[in-house]
């Protein structure tokens, strides 16, 4: 199932629930992450896939970066990360239940400003390890 989505600028942002970085910005991420104990003992979680990391968690705990795309979710459809300051031209409802179709799973999904879908069912506590894990393997990729 396809579905084509164009972006509008949001009138009152989101609230940023979840931080998300690919490529070079998200090895920077995890270097930077890795060197700032107190990100690893805020409450976040870590959804990682190759070229991608995501972060989510309260706002307040989220890290800052340069290049990092932050999403947020619609109180009536808390399956989908979106940006958080662009609409979709389609309701938030028909993107998450397409996603839950085409990924046989029902959500959490990341979907950012390039359409990239990010399955989020996978969080786990961010922890040093997994981090470690992942920039080792992307740097080996790269």
């Amino acid at each position: 199932m396809s579905l084509s989505v164009q972006w509008q600028p949001r009138l009152e942002p989101l609230p940023a629930q979840a931080a998300v970085a690919g490529g070079e910005t998200a090895r920077m991420l995890a270097r930077r992450l890795l060197l700032q104990v107190d990100h690893l003992s805020a409450g976040l979680e870590l959804v990682t896939s190759p070229g991608w990391l995501v972060l989510l968690g309260k706002t307040e705990a989220l890290p800052w970066v340069d290049g990092v795309r932050y999403l947020g979710r619609e109180a009536h459809e808390p399956r989908l990360y979106l940006p958080t300051t662009h609409d979709p031209s389609l309701p938030v409802e028909w993107i998450a239940e397409a996603l839950a179709q085409r990924y046989s799973v029902n959500g959490p999904f990341a979907l950012t400003e390039t359409l990239e879908v990010i399955p989020l069912g996978r969080a786990r506590a961010l922890h040093s390890a997994a981090l470690k894990d992942w920039l080792t393997r992307e740097e080996v990729a790269k």
